[in-house]
């Protein structure tokens, strides 16, 4: 028997190696390339370890079976942190997953769960802030793909608010939601203070930043004075992504004011609405505009 069980096992080793591979290495531009493995036989198909490399630097590994993903994946930033990590079995995400943001003493889990088949299901936590100031901003359960039950929200850690996903009804505790309250204002999550994804610059806040910079030009008054500040300008980004009502919700002097709200309407055509459940949503943004003169 223990020979036979033997040769049985030589025999499934030698139908996987059976199979030859070829290296392919696709340069996409300048910047980007992969490196992958192909069936000798079907070099479309992918099969074995793939690699993602940016300025020839590693960002993304994980493998295939017979072209699909399969076994562990992730995906890691310039500083060799973690993105996101999870599995995949016949190319659906499966498992415990979870995903990563910021950069260096930033760089915090934003959310995590499992999936099944693809979908989401089971438990998921949901974080929002920085260092001290992160902690959970939602959790419940999935049950494929789509949220169940009893949804808490939270606000620096207390419970501020929660919805009932089965009888599609609010409940809030108006005490926690604090003086930032910007409630969805119409649909179906009507007077919920949460969402997915919150609205932000196309191309992303790592490139509104400089542009901001780029064009504000220092009032020459403000500048003699030596008037120093961060003006903030808050706003609105509506469902369809328009922007309205730009106005100085923080002051420093009535020229750095009016500055900041030009360069803050130079980029109203370049906003995406916020969502939740797939829907899009208003939300309100405050964007700070820093003025500092340099020695």
């Amino acid at each position: 028997m223990k020979i036979l069980f033997t040769t049985l096992l030589l025999l499934a080793c030698l139908g996987v190696y059976s199979q030859e591979l070829k290296t392919i290495k696709n340069k996409i531009d300048k910047q980007k390339k992969e490196v992958y493995t192909v069936l000798q036989t079907n070099p479309k198909v992918r099969h074995g370890t793939y690699s993602y490399y940016v300025n020839d630097e590693l960002r993304i590994t994980g493998s295939y079976k017979n072209g699909q993903k399969e076994g562990m994946w992730k995906e890691e930033n310039e500083w060799g942190q973690l993105v996101w990590q999870g599995a995949y079995v016949n190319d659906q995400k499966t498992g415990p997953w979870k995903y990563y943001r910021g950069y260096a003493l930033t760089h915090q889990v934003y959310k995590e769960g499992e999936y099944v088949l693809g979908e989401k299901s089971g438990h998921w936590k949901l974080y929002e802030g920085w260092g001290k100031e992160h902690h959970l901003r939602a959790e419940s359960n999935y049950v494929a793909g789509k949220r169940m039950g009893v949804w808490n929200f939270y606000v620096a850690g207390a419970t501020a608010q929660q919805f009932d996903f089965d009888k599609m009804l609010l409940k809030s505790n108006a005490e926690h939601l604090g003086e930032n309250q910007d409630p969805i204002q119409s649909g179906p999550y009507k007077d919920l203070n949460y969402r997915d994804n919150n609205a932000h610059y196309k191309s992303g806040e790592a490139e509104l930043m400089p542009f901001l910079g780029s064009v504000i030009q220092y009032p020459q008054e403000a500048y003699e004075k030596g008037i120093t500040g961060t003006v903030y300008v808050t706003f609105q980004v509506d469902k369809t992504g328009a922007v309205q009502g730009i106005k100085i919700l923080r002051s420093v002097d009535e020229a750095l004011d009016q500055e900041a709200l030009r360069v803050v309407k130079l980029t109203a055509a370049d906003w995406k609405p916020a969502t939740f459940e797939g829907e899009k949503v208003n939300q309100t943004l405050t964007l700070p505009i820093n003025f500092q003169i340099k020695s």
